[in-house]
């Protein structure tokens, strides 16, 4: 059960983590998204982090290059 509440809250806080990123067409720092995260009841960085093996700033810029490369072809 506490798996699945996680993989839940892993869920909305990517979803959020994406909205925000591609709002401002930029990465995110840790410290902005954790006071988000506090704000909203989101994962924070470090357990973002955690659950996709993969740490936080390097999974932002995954992100924005993602949004960036759909952005290009819808252009074309």
């Amino acid at each position: 059960m506490e798996k699945y509440n996680i993989m839940n809250y892993y869920k909305v806080s990517i979803k959020e983590l994406r909205n925000t990123i591609y709002k401002n067409n930029r990465t995110i720092t840790e410290i902005d998204w954790n006071r988000i995260a506090n704000e909203n009841n989101y994962l924070s960085s470090e357990t973002i982090g955690y659950v996709s093996k993969t740490r936080f700033n390097k999974l932002c810029k995954k992100i924005l290059r993602r949004i960036q490369h759909a952005n290009k072809k819808q252009n074309v």
